[in-house]
């Protein structure tokens, strides 16, 4: 499993009812627990109650993931 720092672009795996499996990008606030929680900032999804602000929440170790490189579809092409 990987381990992550604060400041990491990372993707958080949903484990709610009807969007189990969809992966939202996030960065990484802070490690707790030894690296088995981590407390993440969404950069797409806001707050319920004031959706100016970021989501923010502590998510278990096994919802993230390294965040895919951005590349173009070209890089993947065989020659």
């Amino acid at each position: 499993m990987a381990v992550f720092s604060k400041g990491d672009r990372v993707e958080v795996c949903s484990k709610e009812e009807g969007f189990w499996g969809s992966y939202y990008e996030a960065t990484v606030v802070s490690p707790l627990h030894s690296n088995t929680l981590y407390k993440v900032q969404y950069k797409n999804l806001v707050e319920e109650e004031d959706q100016t602000r970021p989501l923010v929440e502590i998510v278990s170790a096994d919802e993230v993931r390294a965040n895919n490189p951005q590349g173009s579809y070209s890089d993947f092409l065989l020659p």
